[in-house]
């Protein structure tokens, strides 16, 4: 599967142990090509003091597309985006409705595939219940596969559910 994965969660983990959650995301802006960093201040601009007040799901959106700027041509050949499965897997546990559609308005805006890696199929069925997703929807299982119930729902509701590998 041609796929990128986003927030880098690992890469990040290791400059937040050198660098406050500030610098590092100043760090990744200034590595932007001039016209990305302007993308992105307008893209952001609305989000300013959601951002100032340290908004956890504006922080991850932010991340996001910083990350999706970063990569732009790479992810103009593989042209999923997926999801990373631990920030996906926190935000189902706490409800968290508006980080997904912060992720779908992004692969929207990109031109994207939204995929959605977790390993719990439960709960994604619930939140998807509740939140409008895009018609281009893929799933990835992520650890044990989903129960036969949760795949039957999915595909009835015309998500289509990936090959489960490691990534």
């Amino acid at each position: 599967m041609n796929k990128f994965v986003v927030p880098n969660t690992e890469k990040i983990a290791r400059e937040l142990a050198v660098n406050s959650q500030m610098m590092v995301v100043i760090k990744r802006v200034l590595g932007l090509p001039l016209g990305s960093k302007l993308e992105l201040v307008k893209s952001n601009f609305r989000y300013v003091f959601g951002l100032l007040n340290r908004d956890y799901s504006l922080g991850i959106r932010l991340l996001m597309e910083i990350e999706i700027l970063m990569n732009r041509a790479d992810l103009r050949k593989k042209q999923k985006l997926i999801f990373h499965n631990q920030i996906l897997d926190m935000c189902l546990a706490v409800k968290n409705k508006m980080l997904i559609n912060y992720f779908f308005g992004l692969t929207n805006k990109y031109n994207l595939t939204p995929v959605l890696a977790t390993a719990n199929g439960e709960m994604l069925v619930r939140m998807l219940s509740v939140v409008d997703y895009p018609d281009n929807l893929r799933v990835l299982p992520t650890g044990k596969e989903f129960s036969e119930k949760t795949k039957e729902v999915l595909k009835s509701a015309g998500i289509k559910i990936e090959k489960n590998e490691k990534f």
